[in-house]
């Protein structure tokens, strides 16, 4: 009987590892390694934060960064707020604009 390989444990130090790992990729040049580590790192932060609250506060740190790579919508206000159902993008939203 053969011994499968133990999976990667998703924790919240694992995804703060992963998005080292992009900041160090988009320094060295290399942006395409730097999106998909970035966004795998905030799928991960989503699957991994049970509080909402925390979940929000680690969006909200990540959100700058996946800007700076050009991820996402252009234009100000927009923010990641969590990860789609597909597990590979992110869910984008902008708060509604008030009335004047």
């Amino acid at each position: 009987m053969m011994r499968s390989e133990p999976k990667e444990r998703i924790t919240v130090g694992a995804a703060k590892a992963l998005l080292a790992r992009a900041k160090q990729a988009y320094e060295v040049g290399d942006v395409l390694t730097a999106h998909r580590l970035a966004v795998k790192a905030l799928l991960w932060a989503n699957d991994c934060l049970h509080s909402l609250q925390l979940r929000k506060a680690a969006f909200r740190d990540n959100t700058l960064y996946v800007r700076k790579l050009g991820l996402g919508p252009k234009g100000k206000g927009w923010s990641v707020t969590g990860a789609a159902r597909d597990g590979k993008s992110l869910v984008w939203t902008r708060p509604a604009r008030k009335p004047r």
